[in-house]
């Protein structure tokens, strides 16, 4: 467990750790089910950078913009670069192939930029705008969507990365990813925030249906989209449950 956790910690954040993982297609894939783990530690450090600005600055935006800068420090903008490459892919109106080539190009193109100057325009209004303990699951839910959108759908390509995680990621791996959000989320845990996990689960489903539509399945890039996607749902979410 432990190896399985440094394993996706390496992957998905640029927390430095020394501690050389042998990589395993199968064994890095099967620990999707941990991922829920990861953003429970984005969230904690994410949390206490916020407190840590409210001693010192008044302006709620302003403390919205360091932590988001915070966020994409530590994903080192993983999750953004797979957004803006589906944004590009998906929105170009193009046939399957076609679509997963843009996705592999190194390039942004408008469609990218336009998504993902909203997305953080967004971000940091809504971040200014809810309660911290929503800071503290945004990461965590978004990752457990993550995981189900791999659980329920199969790898666009033929290999890649993601295939790793997608082709090995079912129905148990979502089980045991839900069971270690509840326990993340058992400091803060109330109504608003049992709704957030059950309508981002739906709209992942919805997400991801769309996505398999298109392209035939999901990619790495697309798994990302859905944690970037499912972030903003959990913000709108916790302002309209006010």
């Amino acid at each position: 467990m432990i190896v399985d956790f440094i394993l996706l910690l390496q992957f998905f954040t640029r927390i430095p750790i020394n501690n050389n993982v042998e990589y395993n297609e199968i064994r890095y894939g099967k620990s999707s089910k941990f991922l829920p783990l990861v953003g429970g530690v984005i969230g904690i450090l994410l949390v206490l950078f916020y407190k840590l600005l409210s001693y010192k600055l008044e302006s709620t935006y302003l403390i919205a913009t360091f932590v988001l800068i915070a966020e994409i420090l530590l994903t080192g903008a993983l999750h953004l670069d797979g957004f803006s490459d589906s944004f590009d892919a998906l929105f170009s109106y193009r046939d399957r192939d076609r679509m997963l080539e843009i996705m592999k190009d190194s390039r942004i193109g408008v469609n990218g930029v336009i998504g993902v100057g909203l997305l953080l325009v967004l971000k940091i209004f809504l971040i200014a705008s809810v309660h911290v303990n929503f800071i503290y699951i945004m990461p965590i839910i978004s990752r457990l969507g993550l995981v189900y959108s791999a659980s329920i759908s199969t790898y666009a390509r033929e290999k890649g990365m993601g295939g790793a995680m997608i082709i090995n990621t079912g129905k148990k791996e979502f089980f045991v990813a839900f069971l270690i959000s509840l326990i993340l989320i058992l400091p803060v845990i109330d109504l608003k925030v049992l709704i957030c996990i059950v309508f981002v689960i739906f709209l992942t489903h919805l997400n991801t249906l769309s996505v398999v539509k298109k392209i035939g399945g999901t990619t790495g890039d697309t798994l990302g989209m859905t944690v970037e996607l499912n972030e903003i749902y959990i913000l709108i979410l916790a302002l309209f449950l006010v």
